[in-house]
């Protein structure tokens, strides 16, 4: 029965840290993007839904839904480990991709509007010649 305890002690640390993951996430989010407060409102109660029905599932697959004092204590551990050790990583990591992502969407945004710019000009172009010819009525 111990030994069953101390591996859903340790399934509910690693539900901690994957809780402390998903906050990461958003906190990545928030950290790239401009977004308004009624957005972080919606987003936190998603991230609780998300967390809550994860951590429901534990229950159930690891505890037969029992609650137990050491299953939240592990949750607590577990974010706290995670929040301690590779947290920061993780959110240097993600920022720098999403940085990177936005500064390739933004040139290739540059690129189709200088192209349609100049689409604009040489369809003119065509148009005033093909009047000057004659071509067009």
């Amino acid at each position: 029965m111990i030994q069953n305890q101390g591996l859903i002690f340790l399934a509910f640390t690693f539900n901690g840290v994957i809780i402390g993951f998903i906050f990461d996430l958003f906190r990545v989010h928030r950290k790239t993007f401009k977004i308004s407060d009624i957005i972080t409102y919606i987003e936190d109660f998603i991230y609780w839904i998300i967390t809550g029905i994860i951590t429901v599932y534990f229950m159930f697959r690891f505890s037969d839904g029992e609650l137990r004092a050491y299953t939240f204590i592990g949750i607590i551990i577990g974010a706290i480990l995670y929040f301690l050790t590779i947290s920061q990583y993780i959110m240097k990591v993600f920022i720098f991709i999403i940085e990177k992502i936005k500064i390739i969407f933004s040139k290739i945004f540059r690129i189709f509007i200088f192209l349609f710019k100049n689409l604009q000009k040489f369809t003119k172009k065509i148009k005033i010649f093909c009047k000057n010819r004659g071509f067009l009525g």
